[in-house]
């Protein structure tokens, strides 16, 4: 209801957020790393783009708004895997089929190119200086390689938490 008082269009992005949560839990796509992946998008896209039409000062997006959202969406389903790494023993047991479980391997070499990739391209991108675009790589390197090269619970924790940063 609160999100009618702003638009129709805040209340169908309301109403897409309570569909992916549907398709998350009810549906059964959490147990597979595709459909959990897809949901992650979509539940992170509507929470940006409602949080954008409500903070901005129109409620239409703009160009720079849709732009972020989408990078955003397209980053988080290339390394969403990263919150996965620290558990793969529980979603074992669990009958859960993440991207690490799936693809040991791959998900870990996958996880270091998209790191470096991500930090060049939206350097890029965002145009945000030398310097500044240098530290980013620095930092992505740094945490896709500590993905690809440290492999136990505890180093995949901590390296969440960096990620996170």
């Amino acid at each position: 209801m609160w999100s009618a008082a702003y638009d129709t269009d805040l209340v169908l992005v309301t109403l897409g957020l309570i569909f992916t949560t549907f398709c998350y839990d009810e549906l059964g796509l959490a147990c597979h790393w595709a459909g959990k992946n897809l949901c992650n998008i979509g539940g992170y896209a509507t929470f940006e783009i409602g949080a954008t039409m409500i903070m901005g000062s129109r409620i239409k997006l703009d160009l720079i708004s849709t732009a972020a959202v989408a990078l955003s969406g397209m980053l988080i389903f290339t390394t969403i895997q990263v919150q996965d790494f620290p558990d793969v023993e529980g979603d074992n047991f669990s009958g859960r089929v993440t991207f690490p479980i799936y693809a040991p391997e791959f998900s870990r070499i996958f996880t270091l190119f998209m790191m470096l990739l991500w930090s060049v391209a939206l350097s890029w991108y965002w145009d945000v200086g030398t310097i500044t675009s240098a530290l980013f790589v620095v930092l992505g390197g740094y945490v896709g390689a500590r993905y690809y090269l440290w492999r136990t619970p505890d180093v995949d924790k901590r390296s969440y938490v960096i990620f996170n940063v």
